[in-house]
């Protein structure tokens, strides 16, 4: 690795590194973008996001052991920073199958937050998304419900209150209506839809929103709200078809 001059090193030389990697990620090669972080990461040694960020680019061209090891590393200098590398370490560990080395890299994420004294309330340290994640690869391994929707619920309260959290409170409230629908609790499940619908900011937009409770609309035999739903489902696509044309006109 080349040696970095001291003036030039830091995290506040970071976005230089990172404009950097943006355009070796467009132009370069696989080994061109890892020598960029490579670089990075020397002259800025305690950046976990780097870290992380490199470990996301091998894991996606299918650099598996040298992602694992990165993620591995980002997540020892965060320690009780933030929870993010845990969560990142995890989903990688969850696309190779293996959801136990996924719990557990899970499990030390939040003892290790639980070290900040107030186990990152407000969701300014990562862990909503962090007990979301968990719960969601407990549901997949067909772990207890119960302890799916306990995951759930302290994703909740942990999430930032106000409109800074409005769009991860909306993404939690969806899971958890889908959660209430798995486990037949209809009614549970269209309360959870009402307050995510209320947020109104879920990251792909509401239609899967409209989906599912259309069906479950269907299940309590109000065929009339159903199909409110799709005629929801129908304007917000109209609406996507005039914003897409819309773009083409103004380019």
């Amino acid at each position: 690795v080349a040696i970095i001059p001291p003036a030039r090193s830091g995290d506040r030389f970071i976005s230089v590194y990172r404009t950097l990697i943006r355009l070796e990620t467009e132009h370069g090669s696989v080994s061109s973008v890892e020598a960029a972080f490579e670089r990075a990461v020397h002259a800025c040694p305690n950046n976990w996001r780097l870290l992380s960020d490199w470990a996301v680019v091998l894991a996606s061209n299918g650099v598996v052991d040298r992602a694992r090891s990165i993620f591995f590393e980002a997540c020892e200098i965060a320690g009780s920073l933030h929870a993010e590398p845990y969560r990142l370490y995890a989903l990688h560990e969850m696309s190779q199958g293996d959801f136990a080395s996924a719990r557990q890299i899970l499990l030390k994420g939040a003892l290790e937050m639980s070290k900040t004294g107030d186990g990152g309330l407000g969701g300014l340290t990562g862990m909503p998304e962090l007990f979301h994640t968990w719960a969601i690869c407990e549901w997949t391994t067909g772990r207890s419900m119960r302890r799916v929707e306990l995951l759930l619920d302290t994703s909740l309260r942990l999430v930032q209150p106000g409109p800074e959290g409005s769009e991860l409170r909306a993404y939690v409230l969806f899971t958890l209506a889908r959660l209430q629908f798995a486990l037949g609790e209809n009614i549970l499940a269209e309360h959870c839809l009402s307050l995510c619908l209320h947020e109104n900011t879920m990251p792909s937009g509401n239609e899967r929103v409209w989906k599912l409770w259309a069906v479950l609309a269907e299940a309590r035999g109000d065929s009339y709200f159903a199909e409110r739903c799709v005629d929801e489902i129908e304007r917000l696509h109209a609406r996507d078809d005039i914003t897409m044309n819309y773009a083409k006109f103004v380019r």
